[in-house]
């Protein structure tokens, strides 16, 4: 099950570089129901998958404030936030976005 959480987590990271706004959703939505069905059987080992679907969630909000949905990517760039700071890390999402190589 975890290659599962991590062979969708990279499919819809690729969704998002590269496809068009309505199938990185899709991808997306699919990336974070998987993880937290994961999360439901058994907690995440590791801080890998709890990064992923912060990812998850950052890419998300961005999709949907390009789409002009703002309360939306607020909730989504609240949860990244929320499973960010969980793990330690005191960066704003904002932040690691800027920094990210797919902008």
């Amino acid at each position: 099950m975890v290659n599962e959480e991590g062979f969708v987590g990279d499919y819809a990271k690729k969704e998002f570089a590269h496809a068009d706004p309505q199938n990185a959703r899709a991808a997306l939505t699919y990336a974070v129901g998987v993880h937290k069905a994961m999360q439901g059987k058994s907690p995440p080992s590791g801080s890998r998958e709890k990064v992923d679907l912060a990812w998850c969630y950052a890419d998300l909000s961005l999709i949907e404030e390009s789409a002009g949905n703002e309360n939306l990517a607020k909730d989504h760039m609240s949860q990244a936030q929320q499973i960010l700071s969980g793990l330690g890390m005191r960066c704003p999402v904002s932040r690691l976005l800027a920094s990210s190589s797919l902008f």
